[in-house]
C-alpha cells in the first residue's frame, strides 16, 4: 500500500523519492510543491500522457533533488559551525578581567510565571585589594556560595529594553556605574529574553567578573 504523499512532509517525500525512482506519482507531488517565487525552478513532466516515463525528465529532477539536499545540509553544517565559533569567542572573553562597579551588581533571573526578567540590585563597596564589601558589614563578598543579602532594588521588564530603560534612563542617578557594566548587563537581559520567549533555560553568565574581582 502506498504512503499518502499529500501527508509526507516535504523532507519525507524527497527521501522516499530517492529510494523509489519509478514512482512517478511521489515525484510529481513533490515538484508540485516547489516554492512560487521568481527563482523557482521548472521541470518537465516525468511521464508522457501515456504514462510512459520521461527519463531525462526524472533524471534531472533527481539531480535537483540531490542538489537541494546537499546545499540544505551545508547550510545547517555552516550554522553549527558559526554557532560553536560564537560561542567559544564568548567564552574565551569571559574569561577576561573586569573591574567591579562600585555601584554594585545584579542577580539577574526569570519570573516565567509573569512572563518578567528580574533583576536584583545589590549594593557594594570595593575597598583598596579591588574586593568587593558589604557596606552594612564590611566584610568581603565571597566569590562562590550563597550570601545572605538583601538586595536595595528589584527591576522587572518583560523585554530587555523595557529593563534598560528602567535602570539606566528612569533610575537617577541610574545604579550602574561603569560603561563594561552597562553592555555586560544589556547583554545578559537579551540573553534571558530569548530564553524567556523560546522557553530554554537561563543562567547568568557572570564570567570572571567575581573570581578575579571578589
Amino acid at each position: 500500500m502506498k504512503p499518502n504523499f499529500k501527508e509526507m512532509s516535504t523532507k519525507e517525500l524527497r527521501a522516499y523519492v530517492l529510494a523509489h525512482r519509478d514512482d512517478l506519482e511521489a515525484l510529481d507531488v513533490l515538484v508540485s510543491r516547489r516554492t512560487p517565487d521568481a527563482e523557482a525552478t521548472w521541470y518537465g513532466p516525468m511521464a508522457t500522457p501515456e504514462g510512459e516515463p520521461i527519463e531525462e525528465n526524472i533524471r534531472i529532477a533527481e539531480a535537483a533533488i540531490r542538489q537541494r539536499i546537499e546545499l540544505s545540509d551545508q547550510k545547517k553544517a555552516n550554522q553549527i559551525a558559526q554557532i560553536n565559533q560564537i560561542a567559544e569567542i564568548d567564552k574565551q572573553l569571559s574569561n577576561r578581567h573586569l573591574d567591579l562597579d562600585p555601584g554594585g551588581y545584579f542577580i539577574i533571573y526569570l519570573d516565567r510565571d509573569a512572563g518578567l526578567i528580574c533583576a536584583k540590585h545589590f549594593t557594594n563597596v570595593i575597598n583598596e585589594q579591588g574586593l568587593a564589601v558589604d557596606p552594612e558589614t564590611g566584610k568581603v563578598i565571597p566569590a562562590k556560595g550563597k550570601v545572605q543579602r538583601t538586595h536595595e532594588t528589584l527591576y522587572t521588564g518583560r523585554t530587555a529594553k523595557e529593563l534598560c530603560v528602567k535602570i539606566f534612563e528612569e533610575t537617577k542617578p541610574s545604579p550602574v556605574t561603569m560603561l563594561d557594566h552597562a553592555a555586560y548587563l544589556g547583554r545578559e537581559f537579551m540573553r534571558a529574553e530569548m530564553a524567556l520567549i523560546s522557553g530554554e533555560g537561563y543562567v547568568q553568565d557572570w564570567g570572571q567578573l567575581i573570581v578575579d574581582s571578589w
